[in-house]
């Protein structure tokens, strides 16, 4: 038995490996625990001929990073975001994931290189402490190392003696991440946190407070006929703000689109091998292991199993098939929008509440085109590329019955085409060709691509006229602010000349009334009115009772009373102070930390290239 478990923690190892290795690549900067894992990227092979830097997408300090990592990582943030239910990848999350794995990739790079600067190494004597005596996170949150919940620290030795699994994946990342805490641990060793440090914070974190307040919103003077803007006003708020009104260059393009679309042959083929492992099922093969092998549904590694479930849960395809079926039936093939499905009705019951369901299992054969469909669009749209540029793109597209389209205003920036989505190729030959140009055959996961360059807008910036309602909207904003802190101070005013109570200023103006916050930190938001550091700085100093000055909050002036706060208990501060130590000890060395990587950005010299053809002349390379 002993023996057995032990095969089973092993093939376990084995199997979740890849994963491990892949979490650990995406996971760059988000906590000082984690180690650097990516080290120095190596020189780029040379791909299309012409350079060793064409397949970058960036360069930092002469030093490239590839293009297939920083794609890889895309696209593994991609199977993040499906993973935790956020459903499609929209163009607005591509745009995000984009930007954040590319920064992430540039600070990977700066802290490697400060690390090789400064000639910080790992012994061999550290990396097996640390894999002994102090093993990583990844392994400390991984079931197969716990027992009842928490890391068992003998099964983990147990599984580290084995002889028959190669551990030096895990003694390379030790080895790489080692460096990287030494060189955050050199950052931090000049922070100090002194007792009163911890004393403001646990005030801050740990007391409650209790107000209640007054609002007077800005939007009492909508109506206020002596609040008006002047052309001379908004002219100067242009003026003083054109920074804010840049245009960055814009390109439009028309495209034609050759689908990479499974063809009927490819369908016929796939159901075909449908029709196979239904045969193979009914021969007596177990459907659960026909699951794992084939299936290219997400439920493979489960057999397929999709549990119970009533009618409306399933696309109507699948749907009509499971409950035209008898318990036992293998039905096959069942086309569906997600592919061919091969479903075992496993059994039937009625709910609790009088509803039918059927509990299945099924295999998922993605319908993908063959090479035969895609030879034959990439043929087509290589046709059509030639005829576009002998002819006009618009007679090309009708000789080869191919649709046209338009693309929206492309930035330099952007990843994604809209409709088209990611295609990096078409967004440098946008920025890289002459109005009037075609582009090659241009793939990606959709199909072929051919462009023409129709517009170029250079970079500029908004005319006075297109942004003056907007400055007008902002500017009026602004008056109402200064109407409302004033008409908020004038009645403080007349509250401190009577008795300083909320209740008086609510009588001289019947408008406004008390409202009463539930408890809350002053590092926290403050319900119904957001947060504030200038509201907390006064609380924290004010006894019960007493008043704020009026104090603006975005759109609304509030004059606070603090009803009580929690009294500071020492025991319990006593109680609470490594901890509190320690947080504010992280926060401060994320801080500086943060504050180094900026600093780093800074001074390097950093090349985007995402979107950009590196001018192989230029003198900084």
């Amino acid at each position: 038995m002993e023996v057995r478990d032990n095969m089973g923690l092993m093939g376990t190892l084995r199997e979740g490996n890849r994963v491990i290795l892949w979490i650990l690549l995406i996971t760059f900067v988000g906590s000082l625990a984690i180690g650097g894992v990516l080290g120095g990227a190596d020189i780029l092979d040379i791909i299309t001929g012409r350079s060793k830097y064409i397949d970058a997408v960036a360069i930092v300090n002469g030093e490239s990073i590839k293009s297939e990592d920083y794609f890889n990582f895309v696209n593994l943030r991609y199977d993040q975001v499906r993973s935790q239910g956020d459903g499609e990848i929209t163009d607005a999350v591509r745009v995000q994931v984009g930007n954040e794995v590319w920064n992430e990739l540039i600070t990977e790079k700066l802290i490697m290189q400060e690390i090789d600067k400064r000639n910080i190494r790992a012994t061999d004597e550290e990396v097996i402490w640390h894999m002994t005596e102090n093993p990583p996170s990844y392994f400390r949150q991984d079931t197969i190392f716990q027992t009842n919940g928490k890391f068992d620290m003998n099964k983990y030795r147990q599984a580290l003696s084995n002889p028959g699994y190669n551990w030096r994946i895990y003694e390379d990342d030790i080895r790489r991440s080692l460096p990287r805490q030494k060189i955050i641990n050199l950052l931090a060793s000049t922070i100090r946190v002194s007792k009163e440090d911890v004393r403001q914070y646990y005030k801050r974190n740990k007391l409650r407070y209790y107000i209640r307040y007054v609002t007077v919103d800005n939007s009492l003077f909508l109506k206020d006929s002596t609040i008006s803007i002047s052309q001379s006003e908004i002219e100067e708020f242009y003026n003083a703000s054109l920074e804010n009104y840049k245009k960055e260059p814009e390109r439009i393009m028309s495209y034609a689109w050759f689908s990479k679309l499974p063809s009927a042959e490819d369908t016929a083929m796939v159901m075909k091998e449908a029709l196979g492992l239904k045969a193979r099922a009914e021969s007596g093969i177990g459907f659960a292991e026909l699951a794992k092998a084939y299936s290219d549904g997400p439920s493979a590694s489960e057999g397929g199993n999709l549990g119970y479930f009533g009618r409306g849960v399933m696309v109507k395809t699948f749907e009509d098939a499971v409950f035209g079926a008898k318990i036992g039936d293998i039905v096959a093939p069942v086309l569906t929008e997600f592919g061919v499905h091969v479903i075992y009705i496993k059994n039937k019951r009625t709910s609790d509440k009088g509803v039918e369901e059927i509990e299945a299992s099924h295999i998922l054969l993605e319908l993908r085109a063959g090479p035969n469909t895609l030879s034959n669009s990439r043929s087509i749209a290589k046709l059509f590329a030639y005829d576009a540029n002998e002819m006009e793109f618009e007679a090309a597209a009708e000789e080869n019955d191919a649709i046209v389209q338009k693309t929206d205003p492309i930035k330099n920036s952007d990843i994604n085409l809209g409709n088209v989505g990611p295609l990096t190729e078409a967004v440098i030959f946008a920025f890289t060709s002459e109005e009037g140009d075609v582009s090659e055959v241009l793939e990606n996961e959709s199909g072929y691509y051919v462009f023409r360059l129709d517009v170029i807008n250079e970079a500029s910036i908004q005319q006075l006229e297109e942004v003056s309602p907007l400055i007008k909207k902002t500017l009026e904003f602004k008056k109402r602010n200064e109407k409302a802190l004033a008409y908020a101070q004038e009645l403080y005013g007349k509250a401190l000349l009577s008795n300083m109570s909320l209740e008086y200023i609510v009588e001289l103006d019947s408008k406004l009334s008390i409202k009463t916050s539930p408890p809350f930190y002053l590092n926290s938001n403050i319900p119904g009115l957001g947060k504030s550091g200038e509201l907390a700085g006064r609380l924290s100093i004010m006894e019960p009772g007493n008043l704020t000055r009026p104090i603006l909050i975005t759109s609304k002036v509030v004059i606070a009373q603090l009803v009580s706060k929690d009294k500071f208990i020492k025991p319990a501060f006593k109680i609470l102070y490594q901890e509190l130590q320690q947080q504010l000890l992280v926060a401060q060395q994320n801080t500086i930390f943060s504050d180094w990587i900026e600093d780093l950005k800074g001074n390097a010299e950093i090349i985007d290239l995402r979107n950009k053809r590196l001018d192989l002349e230029h003198d900084h390379l």
